[in-house]
């Protein structure tokens, strides 16, 4: 008898497999006793919503009655929403990391009633062939071994899990100064590749936070190597199909070399990240291009994925009707169709073939044009190519709202509104704290996890806080409303509080509320995010400059030391964290302005459209709220000569400015 469990779940994810034949359960206690209690082992697939991969193993296995009589007779099986469970996720990518030097999504793990993973994997075919272990031979196997030794699986999981719960310890620290962002630099300059922009070989992911990096490292160091690889990047991806020239945004990561076929799925953290990028690209070299790809892709965000609630949904997916890329693909006669006379100017000018790039379709993409502008007439064609395929097809849409990629859409639209000016982002931004505020927080000042209809009741991890805390932070940057740096604290104390590993260093990813996992996770490498670790130090710096509240700047020199003990010698995969670190080993200026109101400062606003990493901005108005509670040495400031007055603060050395 099928007893699915997933039914009534909120996660898109699990409910794509509530109809399976397989005895899914979610993650829980339910699943873990039964384990336990019948002396089974988990079998634990881990993927979310818009996963091609997912959806294919979904369609050959989970859907396969073979698969599912022998998981449901001899496994307890357990399904996770990688997005709504961060910290199951990171304990078993690390085990599948561990075992395989590689991970990825399903993510496939056979482990013992109590937790410990013997066996990782990613995608797994049904049938075994070319090579590969099939699924159903695979669990035959398992089957047999647990019932002929389950003690050497024992083992062997009992073996990974120590080796899993030494890795949270740091080393201590080999660098002590700039090293380690000259060393990190060298490292990109070796994997830059000089003819299509990016790093390393195919696949090619985004990874806007290594370009973020990268120009703090050309503004501190004026290498100008450094910038030259951030716009041969930035360029490229826009050339490419991983940008949608019809709709904009970015798609997940390349899978060639040329930026040129994606993987379809678009995720909001991508497109947040991405959008940051190209507007701070703007600040540096002025060139409109950048801007006009950031405004495009926040015009993106807004129209598909924003809520009329305000906050923002998880992602678009890869898959129509089963086909991947089916939605964003079209054949040269269908184009030449729909615009008629006008099409060959359109058709070169996106590189559209007979033969196709993409299994006998088309990705549109501008590789090899020499403008990167269309003119008016282009700019109509793709209105209405883009207006067709909307019709054409409709994709799934990952529904619920994380706070963690909420929170850099917050991030985006403070930034897309400093940049140009454009009240309507701020506005967009306002919506999305608001919504966190009244739905994913509750009396006691706790974040969940995610919105679905209703809030999970997920606890959130050390990255639902602290990307939150930079969300707030950045929103009293851009306001001076003393409200969200107030929020911001309070969360900075709760990281404090309830994730630090007091006895090593850095941040566990779970609550201490939460530790019934098999070891504690603490993620540091800074991948398609930032990890929570890297955040929790930009935070902690933050805040230390702007209240300089002693709690906060302790907690923050003993996180920039953690965070030095392992981006130490691989800083390419910690750029997040070297820009965290380089809040201390940089100049830093403080701009603190006096004014009657906030409607005094307009200077301000012209000054943060410049690009100043390293620079915060705190204000004490005469009419308002006291900020000197929070804010500790602003008592000592006032105007002088009844005038807007600026106090601009480096190397704790002060000047008075009547305008910046």
């Amino acid at each position: 008898m099928n007893t699915n469990r997933l039914a009534a779940e909120k996660s898109p994810y699990l409910l794509q497999h509530r109809h399976n034949p397989i005895n899914w359960y979610p993650w829980g206690e339910e699943a873990l006793s039964k384990a336990k209690s019948q002396n089974k082992p988990l079998f634990i697939s881990i993927g979310y919503s818009t996963c091609h991969w997912c959806h294919v193993m979904a369609k050959e296995s989970f859907e396969n009655q073979e698969v599912a009589d022998l998981l449901n007779e001899h496994f307890v099986s357990i399904k996770v929403d990688r997005e709504e469970r961060a910290d199951v996720d990171s304990v078993y990518m690390a085990a599948c990391i561990a075992m395989n030097g590689q991970g990825g999504w399903p993510l496939t793990i056979i482990a013992t009633p109590d937790q410990k993973p013997f066996f990782a994997a990613t995608y797994i075919p049904l049938k075994t062939g070319m090579g590969r272990t099939g699924l159903i031979d695979l669990l035959k196997n398992v089957i047999k071994l647990w019932e002929q030794d389950s003690d050497k699986l024992k083992a062997h999981g009992e073996e990974i899990t120590q080796y899993l719960k030494n890795q949270t310890i740091a080393v201590q620290p080999s660098v002590e100064s700039k090293d380690i962002f000259h060393k990190a630099f060298k490292q990109y300059e070796m994997l830059f590749d000089k003819r299509y922009g990016g790093f390393g070989q195919a696949p090619k992911f985004p990874a806007a936070h290594n370009l973020m990096f990268l120009m703090r490292y050309y503004f501190f160091e004026n290498n100008q190597n450094a910038m030259d690889m951030v716009e041969k990047t930035l360029e490229g991806m826009y050339r490419g199909g991983i940008f949608d020239h019809l709709g904009g945004g970015f798609s997940r990561y390349s899978t060639d070399e040329k930026w040129l076929v994606p993987h379809f799925e678009k995720m909001l953290y991508d497109n947040a990240l991405l959008s940051v990028a190209y507007l701070e690209a703007f600040q540096i070299s002025r060139k409109d291009i950048y801007r006009d790809i950031a405004e495009f892709t926040l015009e993106f965000m807004i129209r598909e994925l924003n809520s009329i609630k305000g906050g923002f949904w998880t992602a678009l997916d890869a898959d129509v009707e089963g086909e991947e890329g089916l939605f964003y693909t079209f054949e040269k006669e269908e184009i030449q169709n729909l615009l008629c006379g006008g099409a060959e100017k359109f058709i070169k000018r996106y590189n559209i073939t007979d033969e196709g790039n993409y299994q006998s379709k088309n990705v549109l993409n501008i590789i090899g044009q020499d403008s990167l502008y269309n003119d008016d007439e282009l700019q109509k064609m793709a209105q209405a190519v883009y207006h067709y395929r909307k019709n054409r097809y409709k994709l799934a849409l990952d529904d619920k709202i994380l706070a963690v990629t909420n929170s850099l859409a917050i991030w985006a639209f403070v930034k897309g509104y400093e940049v140009t000016g454009k009240d309507g982002y701020l506005t967009i931004a306002k919506k999305a704290v608001g919504f966190i505020e009244n739905n994913l927080i509750d009396q006691n000042g706790d974040i969940y996890v995610s919105f679905r209809d209703q809030r999970s009741d997920i606890r959130g991890t050390l990255n639902d806080y602290s990307f939150y805390a930079f969300a707030l932070i950045a929103m009293y940057q851009a306001t001076f409303e003393l409200k969200y740096l107030k929020r911001a604290m309070s969360f900075a104390q709760k990281i404090i509080e309830n994730f630090e590993d007091k006895e090593n260093g850095g941040y566990f990813l779970n609550d201490k509320r939460e530790r019934n996992l098999i070891f504690s996770p603490k993620e540091n490498f800074d991948g398609a995010m930032p990890s929570g670790n890297s955040m929790t130090g930009y935070v902690l710096n933050s805040l230390s400059r702007i209240t300089a509240q002693k709690e906060i700047a302790i907690a923050a020199s003993r996180q920039s030391q953690y965070l030095i003990s392992v981006a130490a010698n691989d800083g390419n995969h910690y750029s997040f964290a070297l820009m965290a670190l380089m809040l201390e080993y940089y100049p830093a200026t403080e701009i603190t302005v006096v004014a009657k109101n906030n409607q005094e400062i307009s200077s301000v606003k012209e000054n943060k459209k410049e690009f100043k990493p390293n620079t915060n901005y705190i204000a004490k108005f005469l009419e308002g709220d006291d900020p000197s509670d929070i804010i500790e040495f602003l008592k000592e400031y006032e105007l002088k000569n009844n005038t807007t007055t600026y106090y601009v603060c480096q190397n704790n050395s002060c000047r008075v400015e009547n305008k910046l």
